[in-house]
Formats: C-alpha cells, sequence, structure tokens
C-alpha cells in the first residue's frame, strides 16, 4: 500500500497516526486519521477493481438460464 501513496499523503498519515497514539483521548486526531485512512482506502480500492468487471457480470449473466 504505501508504494500506491504519494509521498505527501503518506507523511500526513504518518502525523496522524502518530497524533492518535501521542493523545488517545482525543477524539478529533482520530476522527481525522479515520477520515484519511477512509478516503485513501476507497481510492485504492477504486484504482485496483478493473472496469472489465462490469463485462464480466453482464457476460456470466449472458450465459446464465433466465
Amino acid at each position: 500500500v504505501r508504494k500506491n501513496l504519494p509521498l505527501d499523503e503518506l507523511l500526513i498519515g504518518e502525523l496522524l497516526d502518530f497524533s492518535a497514539l501521542t493523545c488517545p483521548n482525543l477524539a478529533k486526531t482520530w476522527f481525522r486519521f479515520a477520515d484519511w485512512a477512509y478516503a485513501w482506502g476507497r481510492q485504492l480500492l477504486a484504482r485496483s477493481i478493473p472496469l472489465s468487471s462490469i463485462d464480466i457480470g453482464q457476460q456470466v449473466r449472458a450465459i446464465l438460464p433466465p
């Protein structure tokens, strides 16, 4: 995963992780860390799912009986 993130975003993630570990009772740090992780997780998954998977689903439905 680290090689798929830009260096500046990776550093932001490391800082957010460090802030959450430094101040575990501060909800704002956990919220920002979770928000950052969720946003990048969505982007990485969107990049990894090929667009042809939609075509494969249509091909499978065409083969199956109604």
